[in-house]
């Protein structure tokens, strides 16, 4: 009887927990996912205004041999691999520096670090 009960409540929980993430669900799909397709689609189609037809990948192969797009692309890459490990590894030594217990005026370390978010978000 005991377990009955219990696979009751499991699937009640269960269906909250559906229903509580429902909404993000249907927002992340309306607002992210459509339109990643809907782009996908429309990159294999070509031509201007309504005088448009199925290109099929003659677009992705025209931007592929494009020199501009292949330099922003290597660009892009560069700055990645660069910036992103030099960045997460200061954002863990700022953290634990001021997670410190002997660092004086830890307070004001702590407020000149965040204040640059807080001031862009209010401009």
């Amino acid at each position: 009887m005991a377990t009955a009960r219990a696979g009751g409540l499991k699937r009640y929980y269960d269906v909250n927990g559906w229903l509580f993430i429902a909404p993000s669900i249907l927002l992340i799909a309306v607002f992210l996912i459509y339109p990643i397709f809907s782009s996908l689609s429309w990159s294999l189609y070509t031509g201007k205004g309504l005088m448009i037809k199925f290109g099929g990948f003659a677009n992705i192969v025209r931007l592929w041999n494009d020199p501009v797009f292949l330099h922003a692309l290597s660009n892009t890459i560069i700055f990645f691999v660069v910036q992103v490990p030099i960045m997460i590894m200061l954002a863990l030594l700022m953290a634990s520096v001021l997670n410190n217990d002997r660092l004086r005026f830890i307070g004001f370390f702590r407020t000149a670090l965040f204040l640059p978010c807080v001031a862009s978000l209010v401009a």
